[in-house]
């Protein structure tokens, strides 16, 4: 029963979203570039310096500025030019092969600046995948990250089986195939046009995202989604350091690399259980419970053994760190943001590579036995975090936004429901104090691969307080008829998806540039849309649309 609903599961992903095998492999080509400098059977894993504390820093600084330009400019892509891509793409493989010392001495200059380069081209090629993969939903999203990270595993086993020669050009190779995919997967979604469908509307509403939605309680995730994770990564270093005096080039560094393989892909199991029995807005909050868990069973397995036996605590270790890394990931779903959930995914990176630059500064000027007492410390705080932010979400009702907060979204939520009525929903998920539901959707054609706008969820509770059961046309809201009236028009007349979200807007009197802003496309894109949805209608101005509209 569990393998055919992990079968179900992946087969709705694959069929709701086009190319879906082209971003699990790009993502977990990223993951394994992003992880290249700790493989232990190809390359000699050098322990704390300076030079890597530094880069660490100047990573933290760089993604927190990425973070301020997000919530400043919603609209911003990195990846959206394929020339930036691609140098990301570029400057990531030419400074791990100096990392390496494949082109340099270690010990060079050139090398720790390799170092600082690579610290932060990891991150943004990272981030240029979650900017494409937050535009669907956030299971689809989930089970996509899951995929990867146990591709991952299995790469990282390949690795350890491999001459270190072409491993390392097999890991110059990575992060430029990372971002041919990464483009590839966008070309696939702007090439593929779903068939109009009718909306699915239960008491005159449209479902919408689980975990997209901005929640009252958004102190409470925060302290359980990103508070811990410096804490967590500055264990990690504690943990991961312990191996690298065991590495000899042979049997042992081996035996490091394929712990860590099976670790990765236990990860990727992990996950696909809890995306399949553990998925809501409440039960998300077991990931940080298990991973604190984890932790705390690495940490204590490598005291025992004083570092010895480097197998009995990679894998846990690596179970840890590859559901982390999947939090991070998966920010800009987990935690609600009012201007762009981009901001949040920078954040969370940024946090992650603190507590590795923290762990790195920690190993190399502080006495050993002061460092593991900070590592207890941090998981005790991280405890703390997590246990509080639960109890926040268990105190607050997830109430429905203000009126005014929902007034003002109603365009832009309208404009979100064209675009995932799609395909019909295929499940929905409860959490206590309201229904928030998910529908297993598929994205339309965007040309610049941008994030679909967050919408605000309202409880049932709160809809049968207010809402009949079948709702009567004196009970149902202006927008609701504008959009179950652009619905009939889109699909007796042939819209594409794209089309009916111009359609949509041109009914809310939006003009081209207004909905180039929302849409975050350019101009010209969406006056051919136009120019299009004109003709299918046989209407010359956006008054006659109008009209056409309001007749239904």
């Amino acid at each position: 029963m569990t393998r055919d609903n992990l079968r179900s599961i992946v087969a709705n992903t694959s069929e709701a979203i086009p190319g879906m095998a082209i971003a699990v492999t790009g993502v977990s080509l990223a993951i394994y570039a992003f992880e290249a400098n700790r493989m232990a059977s190809f390359l000699s894993v050098p322990g704390a310096s300076a030079a890597n504390t530094a880069s660490l820093f100047v990573a933290v600084l760089l993604l927190a500025g990425l973070a301020l330009c997000y919530r400043a400019r919603p609209s911003l892509r990195i990846h959206r030019n394929p020339f930036f891509g691609f140098l990301i793409a570029g400057l990531l493989s030419v400074s791990l092969l100096c990392a390496s010392g494949t082109i340099t001495a270690p010990s060079s200059q050139l090398s720790a600046l390799a170092l600082m380069v690579s610290s932060i081209t990891k991150s943004l090629l990272l981030i240029c995948w979650v900017e494409v993969l937050c535009t669907f939903s956030g299971r689809q999203c989930a089970t996509i990250l899951a995929l990867a990270i146990g591709t991952t595993g299995v790469l990282n086993g390949f690795s350890a089986l491999v001459k270190p020669d072409a491993v390392t050009v097999l890991v110059a190779m990575v992060p430029l195939l990372s971002a041919a995919c990464l483009y590839w997967f966008k070309d696939k979604q702007e090439s593929f046009d779903l068939s109009p469908r009718p909306l699915s509307l239960r008491d005159g509403r449209a479902r919408k995202d689980i975990l997209k939605a901005p929640q009252p309680y958004f102190r409470g995730r925060f302290l359980v989604f990103l508070a811990p994770l410096p804490f967590y990564t500055f264990a990690f270093g504690f943990i991961h350091y312990a191996w690298i005096p065991f590495q000899d080039g042979g049997g042992a560094s081996m035996t490091i690399q394929m712990s860590a393989a099976a670790g990765t892909v236990l990860a990727a199991l992990f996950l696909m259980l809890l995306i399949a029995y553990f998925w809501g807005p409440k039960k998300t909050e077991l990931y940080s419970l298990f991973i604190l868990f984890l932790v705390g069973i690495a940490l204590y397995v490598s005291t025992m053994f004083q570092g010895m036996l480097p197998g009995m605590y990679v894998v846990p270790l690596n179970i840890a760190q590859k559901m982390t890394l999947f939090l991070v990931m998966m920010a800009p779903f987990l935690v609600p943001a009012r201007r762009s959930s981009l901001s949040v995914a920078a954040v969370a990176s940024a946090l992650y590579t603190l507590g590795r630059g923290a762990s790195s500064l920690a190993a190399a000027v502080s006495d050993p036995s002061i460092y593991s007492i900070g590592v207890l410390g941090a998981i005790l705080v991280a405890a703390v975090f997590i246990i509080a932010g639960v109890m926040i979400n268990g105190n607050v009702a997830p109430s429905g936004e203000s009126a005014a907060n929902a007034k003002g979204d109603a365009r832009a939520a309208g404009a979100v429901r064209l675009r995932k009525s799609a395909i019909a929903p295929s499940e929905s998920l409860t959490s206590p104090g309201g229904s928030l539901r998910e529908t297993g959707t598929a994205k339309a054609a965007r040309p610049d691969g941008a994030a679909g706008t967050t919408t605000r969820s309202v409880p049932d509770a709160e809809r049968a307080a207010s809402a009949p059961a079948h709702p009567t046309p004196d009970t149902i809201s202006e927008e609701e008829r504008t959009l179950a009236a652009c619905d009939r028009l889109a699909r007796s007349h042939g819209l594409t998806n794209r089309e009916r979200e111009i359609l949509y807007l041109l009914a809310q009197g939006l003009n081209a540039g207004a909905i180039a802003e929302e849409l975050t496309v350019s101009t010209s894109t969406v006056k051919t849309h136009m120019r299009n949805v004109y003709a299918k209608l046989e209407v010359h101005t956006q008054n006659e649309l109008l009209l056409l509209v309001h007749r239904g």
